[in-house]
């Protein structure tokens, strides 16, 4: 019983978190590719310890950059993102992106500290100059 309740918790957290950055896949090409903004992915899923852990990080730096760059979530575990994650040959997460003008321009796999994911903003915000 405490495991599910634990589980319902864990799901809700994610679900309120990524409630205003949450992309899915019929939205890819608009929000990533055809954006002509700095676009950071961070492909997750729910049940990820790495990702949990990664995520408010990702949130409290993305506030810093959100006027220069754009940020979203994708959860490899939904149907419609499959065909992303074939394309974009993913093999473990959490897995962060940054696609420019419609090319993965940086990357980087597992969990970072605060201090790496501000620099990885802070590169993506450069683009825009």
């Amino acid at each position: 019983m405490l495991r599910s309740a634990g589980r319902a918790v864990s799901r809700s957290f994610v679900q309120l978190r990524f409630a205003s950055t949450k992309l899915e896949g019929k939205d890819w090409k608009a929000k990533v590719i055809e954006n002509s903004k700095p676009t950071v992915v961070d492909f997750y899923a729910s049940w990820c310890g790495p990702c949990k852990t990664l995520g408010p990080v990702m949130d409290n730096v993305h506030e810093q950059y959100k006027d220069k760059v754009d940020f979203y979530v994708l959860d490899v575990d939904s149907v419609d993102a499959q065909p992303i994650l074939q394309e974009m040959k993913l093999t473990s997460i959490p897995d962060v992106r940054l696609f420019h003008k419609g090319k993965e321009t940086d990357r980087f796999v597992g969990n970072l500290p605060e201090k790496a994911v501000t620099e990885f903003f802070a590169n993506a915000a450069k683009l825009t100059e």
